[in-house]
């Protein structure tokens, strides 16, 4: 499927450009964004953004480039930064919820003081059906949202306590249920969260990991061991797996032309680009496309 859309970066839905201070948190209603679009969030991503989906009611299915949900609420769904992903209600369905919203910086300080089962939570696609009573997390989501906007250092701590009580609340379900589960060190995994980072705010298969390695004030065989804890890869990798999945992204959701999107991921010529993606997928990206567009059509 190849609709006339570019992937949306969002701050909150339908909103792009936003000031984004560093303690940043937002609470909406999934009723009302929802309704706005006829009960279909379309795909998008957030940079620097996670978020905790809490459906109270509604039936549907939640949609991310590895995974599909389906949703019947009440439940929980978490969504990492820079995840594609959609949430689509059925149209006879009543639909309500609350979605929090909060910034990488905010996250990071809260993984420093919180159990280390938070870091899995806050790297995977996690999902918590039939949550039974939804009002003690309803209640801490109101008393959060009773301090925003923040604006005042009192209120900023207010609020982080009660954003921290709904995390520990979230690792309290039994039938949590995580995408990609790892085994994670805090020290290295924050190590990883920034070059994953980097490797988002360069797009670029170019950058070499010494440069890499240099921002982040480290050795590139350090790095390396870094990400071979992390997620078993090579640095080098990390970065192809990263350039290869935003490949993928605009050939499957995006009208750009090929050319334009080897120049989006900034390849030195088109042919280099064409090479690049055959050899990791064993198609060129004109043949990638056509399948995916057939694939959608049966």
């Amino acid at each position: 499927m190849n609709p006339d859309f570019n992937i949306k970066n969002y701050v909150v839905y339908g909103k792009e450009d936003y000031t984004l201070p560093s303690y940043f948190i937002n609470v909406e209603s999934i009723k009302k964004t929802a309704k706005a679009f006829h009960g279909h969030i379309k795909p998008h991503v957030h940079s620097n953004l996670f978020q905790v989906l809490y459906i109270k009611s509604g039936k549907g299915f939640f949609k991310s480039d590895q995974t599909y949900i389906e949703v019947n609420g009440p439940c929980i769904i978490t969504v990492p930064e820079y995840t594609l992903h959609e949430l689509y209600f059925n149209e006879d369905t009543e639909y309500d919820g609350k979605v929090i919203t909060l910034a990488n910086y905010l996250l990071d300080q809260l993984l420093n003081e919180l159990p280390n089962g938070l870091l899995k939570l806050t790297d995977s696609i996690n999902f918590v059906n039939e949550i039974g009573d939804y009002s003690k997390n309803n209640y801490f989501i109101k008393k959060i949202n009773s301090y925003l906007p923040i604006n005042s250092s009192r209120g900023r701590i207010a609020a982080n306590s009660y954003l921290s009580l709904l995390f520990l609340k979230l690792l309290e379900y039994d039938n949590l249920s995580t995408v990609v589960q790892k085994k994670i060190k805090n020290k290295s995994y924050l190590y990883f969260r920034k070059f994953q980072q980097n490797i988002k705010e360069t797009h670029s298969i170019s950058k070499t990991i010494s440069e890499y390695a240099d921002n982040l004030r480290i050795t590139p065989t350090h790095l390396n061991r870094i990400c071979k804890s992390n997620v078993g890869l090579a640095a080098s990798q990390v970065i192809q797996n990263f350039i290869l999945l935003e490949a993928k992204r605009n050939l499957n959701y995006t009208s750009h032309t090929i050319s334009e999107i080897s120049h989006i991921l900034n390849f030195n010529d088109l042919g280099y680009f064409c090479r690049f993606f055959k050899k990791h997928t064993g198609k060129t990206p004109k043949a990638y496309r056509q399948s995916q567009d057939e694939a959608s059509n049966k």
